[in-house]
């Protein structure tokens, strides 16, 4: 079965979801949520590009969270 993560990056949050393909080939969202992020701890980057390392951090803890290993998806999509 394919397993797809979904990363939405905007200005205060980061939306992220993940999609898994059931027995007869559509997908079902399996998790949802959106991580809003402290204005402040976002001001303190001078350009956009430098909360990557930030960023990639938090979805790391969210696929832990949700017990979900990054060896196991098929497909990562962002925006």
């Amino acid at each position: 079965m394919i397993k797809i993560l979904v990363i939405n990056p905007g200005s205060t949050s980061t939306k992220l979801s993940v999609f898994e393909e059931n027995e007869n080939g559509t997908f079902n969202r399996i998790f949802d949520e959106t991580i809003n992020h402290d204005k402040r701890e976002i001001e303190r980057f001078p350009k956009v590009g430098d909360q990557l390392d930030d960023r990639y951090a938090i979805v790391c803890r969210w696929l832990k969270e949700k017990g979900i290993e990054v060896d196991h998806l098929d497909v990562i999509a962002a925006r």
